[in-house]
């Protein structure tokens, strides 16, 4: 965008000396070849952290000490 907003009064980009038919192409190359694995391992490297210390984020998930338990509910008292 800095072609169309900075530029002489002759037209000429002060910074960006490419259009957009040529930078946008060139950014989506890029983050297709490089960065979308890196991303993906970014991702499940998380997932993976969170899932093992806190898997009640992640999964409907609640260790044997917390389920509740019906013992006792309901019994008459007489």
């Amino acid at each position: 965008m800095q072609p169309i907003l900075e530029h002489t009064a002759e037209g000429v980009p002060l910074y960006m000396p490419y259009g957009l038919n040529v930078t946008i192409p060139a950014m989506l190359i890029e983050h297709m070849v490089f960065f979308s694995f890196v991303e993906a391992i970014v991702t499940a490297l998380a997932f993976a952290y969170i899932a093992r210390n806190s898997p009640e984020i992640i999964f409907d998930y609640k260790p044997e000490n917390e389920k509740k338990t019906d013992v006792g509910k309901g019994a008459a008292t007489a």
